[in-house]
């Protein structure tokens, strides 16, 4: 892969851009993949009535719930699809290589896009990452914050929020620092 840091996912929505560029600073523009799907995907029918019923939540009620999981899976799907095209238009050096996605979910991810589905785009990456089930259940048990997102490791096999590591920081982060800051965080949870 070669790249600087982390592949940055977001929602082509100016909060969702906002969070990203606050986080990682003048670093964003390097790897940020505004992806409009993140944020088109949501205004499907049954979205509305789902949130409505369920508000801001961790992933698990939604998708316990009557028609959550499908109405979910078919957005992250819509959602992976949307990342994929936006990779090989972005990226002239890999030729269009249509398995730039494959080669990308080897690569660090921050994913920045809307409450709920920021989780389930979270959660297909790292069941296609074969994480264990305790880094699946970040964000299926996370009621995700304002402002917050999620940094997949797929080299540690981890999940974490990014609202969880030290981001005071923010302008000159590196995959390096997020790194070492995350294995400092599972250090004092051990």
């Amino acid at each position: 892969m070669g790249r600087a840091g982390p592949l940055i996912v977001s929602s082509s929505a100016k909060r969702c851009l906002d969070t990203s560029r606050l986080i990682f600073g003048d670093n964003a523009a390097r790897r940020l993949l505004p992806v409009p799907s993140l944020y088109d995907g949501l205004l499907q029918p049954g979205h509305d009535n789902l949130f409505d019923n369920l508000g801001y939540a961790p992933l698990r009620p939604y998708m316990d719930a009557e028609g959550g999981e499908d109405l979910l899976d078919a957005y992250a799907e819509a959602a992976m699809e949307g990342i994929a095209q936006a990779l090989v238009a972005t990226a002239p050096a890999d030729g269009g290589d249509p398995d730039i996605l494959a080669r990308s979910v080897a690569e660090p991810w921050v994913i920045c896009c809307h409450a709920i589905y920021t989780n389930r785009l979270c959660l297909m990456l790292a069941t296609a990452l074969d994480l264990p089930d305790c880094e699946r259940s970040v964000p299926l048990d996370t009621d995700l914050g304002e402002t917050d997102g999620f940094l997949v490791l797929p080299d540690q096999g981890t999940v974490t929020l990014l609202s969880e590591i030290a981001l005071s920081d923010t302008a000159h982060r590196s995959i390096e620092s997020l790194r070492a800051e995350h294995a400092a965080a599972q250090d004092q949870t051990v």
